[in-house]
């Protein structure tokens, strides 16, 4: 826990980007919360910020931060993170990559092979986050049923992160 963290611990922050974790002090068995407030401290995770919570919810964000507000006061949550992460996304030239190899490896269907994957992931390439780039060569590498087009096709993309991304 950094002394930032340390310091705001005690304070509420309202920041639509602000992320709250559950306390480990006190557990909400027992008490008397409202369904809204139930619905807000489930999304409560140490990952969703105020606006994500309130995206999912569907609440509004004001009223996403009051409730949160309420919880923070009966110790319930705290915060986690002030800054908004800067998340890593994978380039459009990553991703144009990775349709050449893939389709010198299986051929024409290798655009659908990437759409689909991505689909089920629920994830745009505008959006995808680096971090999850093994999860995405490791899904897309179990489309190819040939085990050695899909070492091929692993370690070209491997040497592709060494050299652009890492």
């Amino acid at each position: 826990m950094g002394s930032n963290l340390a310091r705001h611990s005690d304070k509420f922050l309202a920041q639509p980007h602000v992320v709250y974790k559950k306390s480990g002090i006190k557990s909400a068995s027992g008490l008397n919360l409202r369904s809204s407030q139930w619905m807000v401290l489930t999304q409560v995770n140490a990952n969703q910020t105020i606006q994500d919570i309130a995206d999912v919810t569907t609440i509004d964000v004001s009223e996403v931060t009051r409730i949160l507000y309420n919880l923070f006061q009966m110790g319930l949550i705290e915060v986690h993170q002030e800054e908004k992460k800067e998340e890593n996304i994978l380039g459009a030239k990553f991703f144009s990559n990775m349709e050449f190899v893939l389709t010198k490896i299986i051929g024409p269907v290798a655009p659908f092979v990437i759409d689909d994957v991505l689909q089920d992931l629920n994830i745009e390439k505008s959006r995808f986050p680096s971090v999850r780039v093994a999860e995405l060569i490791e899904l897309i590498s179990d489309e190819i049923n040939d085990d050695q087009k899909k070492i091929s096709f692993q370690a070209k993309m491997l040497g592709f992160i060494k050299q652009e991304l890492i």
